[in-house]
């Protein structure tokens, strides 16, 4: 298999010698897959040409493809109806805006280039050896 192939698995309940299983097809992407020319960032896989964060995106949520309902939030890669764990919905997204550069904070405050979401502040890192 090529590094960036999204794998395909069957799996088929026959095979395994289980009378009456469901077959069901996953596609389980690579993580940090070139898509539109760049490299994923560590979080976020690609699908469908773009990097997308199967933990928290309502559109690919926990797989490619797998959109939650229009009234679900997207939370740790399931659809549910609200976030848990203290996220925040944040266009159907769960996240955590304490510790989230692209939202810190708040849902529409990102932080600038190197800096990191500490404690929904955005903070420069620390230059001390």
């Amino acid at each position: 298999m090529r590094v960036g192939d999204a794998t395909r698995w069957i799996v088929a309940g026959a095979a395994l010698g289980l009378a009456g299983a469901c077959v069901a097809e996953y596609t389980v992407p690579e993580p940090s897959t070139a898509a539109s020319g760049g490299e994923c960032e560590r979080a976020e896989v690609a699908c469908d040409g773009a990097c997308v964060a199967l933990e928290s995106d309502p559109a690919h949520c926990g797989a490619c493809g797998q959109a939650c309902r229009d009234d679900d939030v997207c939370d740790a890669g399931e659809c549910r109806s609200s976030c848990s764990d203290g996220r925040e919905a944040c266009e159907r997204a769960c996240l955590d805006l304490e510790e989230d550069p692209r939202h810190c904070g708040t849902c529409d405050r990102a932080c600038d280039g190197a800096e990191r979401c500490i404690d929904g502040e955005c903070e420069q890192p620390s230059t001390t050896a």
